[in-house]
């Protein structure tokens, strides 16, 4: 078919396009005849399976056997008893279901109001936590700015304070010996500023000198 297509190309004549059109015509019908065939073989495929296919067995009596089963009245009142039961039993798994769901469900809502509950208390405390170090960091303010003010006035006070004086009593004198010591440094108020011999030192202080170093 290509080559006659081929050789109508390069020579096209009424006689060639007659053959060319009668060889379509016949494709085609081989076409549908083999389409038809397929769907044929198909369908009968399908029902041979169909029919091959054995039945399920109802099983009415709950007896496995691959006997024929015989029903008298016992048989079917032990059928209806059996039926009966297996709908009962649906139905109580329907219950468990839907019940189990509910569960479920309330479980769910629980845990959601406890996490709500939850979060509302962590919230707070992290208010009351941030209102605890504030308290700390004001009151920590108002300490450094108390023992500040302390030591302030403390060295205030002492700026102003007035000098004490150191007098110095060497060994041998009478007044050491009436002590029993060999050398005592007494540290007087200034109440005896007017005593004779006192000498200032660098640090302000006074230091009142023997009698025989006076001058």
């Amino acid at each position: 078919m290509r080559q006659f297509t081929k050789t109508y190309y390069k020579a096209p004549t009424r006689e060639a396009f007659r053959k060319l059109t009668k060889a379509n015509e016949s494709n085609a019908a081989k076409a549908a005849i083999a389409v038809h065939r397929a769907k044929g073989f198909k369908e009968a495929l399908s029902w041979e399976k169909k029919k091959r296919r054995r039945g399920k067995k109802l099983n009415l009596l709950g007896d496995v056997h691959g006997k024929a089963q015989f029903f008298g009245s016992e048989e079917v009142r032990r059928a209806i008893i059996r039926e009966d039961e297996k709908l009962a039993a649906i139905e109580q798994e329907k219950l468990d279901k839907a019940k189990a769901k509910e569960d479920k469900a309330v479980a769910k809502a629980v845990k959601e109001a406890l996490e709500a509950q939850e979060k509302i208390r962590k919230a707070e405390q992290k208010e009351i936590n941030a209102q605890v170090k504030a308290e700390a960091k004001k009151q920590g303010v108002l300490d450094r700015a108390v023992a500040r003010k302390a030591a302030i006035a403390t060295k205030k006070a002492a700026k102003n304070a007035k000098p004490s004086r150191i007098v110095i009593f060497k060994v041998g004198s009478t007044f050491l010996g009436s002590l029993g010591s060999h050398e005592v440094v007494v540290v007087e108020s200034l109440e005896t500023e007017g005593v004779g011999g006192v000498s200032p030192t660098k640090s302000g202080r006074r230091i009142i000198l023997p009698q025989r170093f006076r001058k």
